[in-house]
């Protein structure tokens, strides 16, 4: 079980030390509308933006899926979005845009990693096969993602459309991560 306030302090103790593509920063939204009797929203650590093949290829005539290029590395990571060049990326398909956020799962009070990936050519979100799709790639083809592993959902702070890591599967990823974060808070240094 994690407090809102251990999530908040080892999310911006992450987010000092990670200074590499892509960088990470701790977001406060502000309230969506007068919230009146309603908590305002919870904050969350966010990547900055990822500029990434499309997660599943066009469909060829005969309706079989073409097998999408496995890249290495996302073509760019910026934390500046307005600094993103699209233009140069010459004779690749459309990129699609990725943001990973992290956020604090009220229900079973561990982080949750959110993707909130979209479409280059038209800026729609990402669905579940979307999502799963861009993770396996990044897997290298291992074994599949159980299907429970991802879900729809919509963002906690934002309200956004994204596609939630199921928070059992988020807390074994990120609890290195957060490892990390709460012995270097205790020492008031780097790992």
């Amino acid at each position: 079980m994690l407090s809102k306030a251990e999530f908040e302090r080892m999310a911006r103790q992450f987010a000092l030390l990670h200074h590499t593509a892509p960088t990470w920063a701790w977001f406060e939204p502000g309230p969506l509308s007068d919230s009146g009797a309603f908590a305002p929203p919870p904050g969350f650590l966010r990547s900055s933006p990822i500029v990434v093949q499309p997660p599943i290829a066009a469909r060829r005539q005969g309706g079989e899926e073409e097998d999408p290029p496995v890249l290495e590395e996302p073509i760019c990571s910026t934390a500046d979005s307005s600094a993103l060049d699209v233009s140069a990326l010459d004779d690749q398909a459309q990129p699609d845009l990725l943001r990973i956020h992290i956020c604090r799962s009220a229900t079973y009070q561990t982080p949750q990693l959110l993707l909130l990936g979209c479409h280059g050519s038209d800026g729609r979100p990402w669905d579940v096969d979307e999502a799963r799709a861009y993770l396996q790639r990044q897997a290298n083809g291992s074994q599949p993602l159980p299907d429970q592993m991802l879900t729809p959902a919509e963002h906690p702070g934002l309200g956004l459309p994204c596609v939630a890591l199921h928070a059992c599967h988020t807390a074994e990823l990120l609890s290195p991560m957060m490892r990390d974060a709460a012995s270097c808070s205790r020492e008031g240094g780097r790992p």
